[in-house]
């Protein structure tokens, strides 16, 4: 297996302790090349509210730059179709496939 067994740390509003009653000290990142043309005024408005939130909640909200998200999308489609051909490639036929003994390679 390739995965880690590490437990990881739970970041659920449960698991903050009894005395953490804001986001007080809390910093969030809005990457701007989120905000496309193409993003639906609700979205817009659902994203802007969703900052709001944090912002009356304690945390104090700050434009970021990700440049390199552009990349994102057309790198995860090159990996996607790596990793399925890679993991596909056991079943070509050569092992599990039918096999005539009369068959010259």
């Amino acid at each position: 297996s390739t995965s880690l067994q590490n437990e990881y740390a739970s970041f659920s509003r449960e698991s903050w302790p009894d005395n953490l009653s804001t986001l007080e000290g809390v910093r969030i990142g809005i990457p701007r090349e989120f905000f496309v043309e193409e993003l639906p005024k609700e979205g817009l408005r659902n994203w802007i509210a969703a900052a709001d939130a944090l912002q009356n909640a304690g945390a104090s909200i700050v434009e970021v730059s990700v440049p390199s998200i552009k990349d994102a999308l057309p790198a995860y489609y090159v990996i996607a179709s790596a990793e399925a051909s890679s993991n596909l490639s056991r079943y070509d036929g050569v092992e599990f496939g039918y096999r005539d003994s009369e068959t010259i390679d």
